[in-house]
C-alpha cells in the first residue's frame, strides 16, 4: 500500500465510521464512504480495539494481516471507483474463541475479498 492510500487522522476515521455505509464480514467489519475529492481513488484505514486485544504486539500483527489482505484483494475496489475517492475503514471484530496470535493470512484474506467484492457492488458505475 502506498503512503497516500492510507487513511489518516481521527477526523477522517470518525467521518467514515459515523456517516459511511457498513458491511459485516466474518472477522472484519467494513465502513466506507464515497467522497467528492480529487487525488487518490481509494484510501484505507485499519483498526482493532485495544479492549479486544490488550497486547500492542498482537494488535499490530492483526493490522499487518489486514493490510496484506487489502494489498492482495483491494484491486477490485481501486478499479471500481470511477468518480471521487473512496474512504474505507476495516475494523477487526474477530470471532468468539479466535486466538489472535494463531490467526493466519488465509481467513483474513478470504473475508477481505468478500468485503471488497460486496463494497464494489454498491458503488455507482459509469454508463456509456
Amino acid at each position: 500500500m502506498k503512503k497516500e492510500e492510507t487513511l489518516r487522522g481521527l477526523g477522517s476515521f470518525a467521518a467514515v465510521l459515523e456517516t459511511g455505509e457498513r458491511i459485516e464480514g466474518e472477522l472484519l467489519r467494513c465502513f466506507f464512504r464515497l467522497e467528492r475529492r480529487a487525488g487518490t481513488r481509494v484510501r484505507a484505514g485499519f483498526s482493532i480495539s485495544s479492549t479486544r486485544t490488550r497486547s500492542a504486539v498482537k494488535r499490530n500483527r492483526v493490522k499487518r494481516l489486514m493490510r496484506a489482505a487489502f494489498d492482495a484483494e483491494g484491486g477490485r475496489l481501486r478499479s471500481s471507483v470511477v468518480d471521487g475517492s473512496l474512504a474505507i475503514v476495516f475494523v477487526f471484530k474477530g470471532r468468539k474463541g479466535t486466538a489472535v496470535e494463531r490467526l493466519g493470512l488465509g481467513p483474513v484474506q478470504s473475508d477481505m475479498a468478500s468485503l471488497c467484492r460486496r463494497c464494489a457492488a454498491t458503488l455507482p458505475t459509469v454508463t456509456s
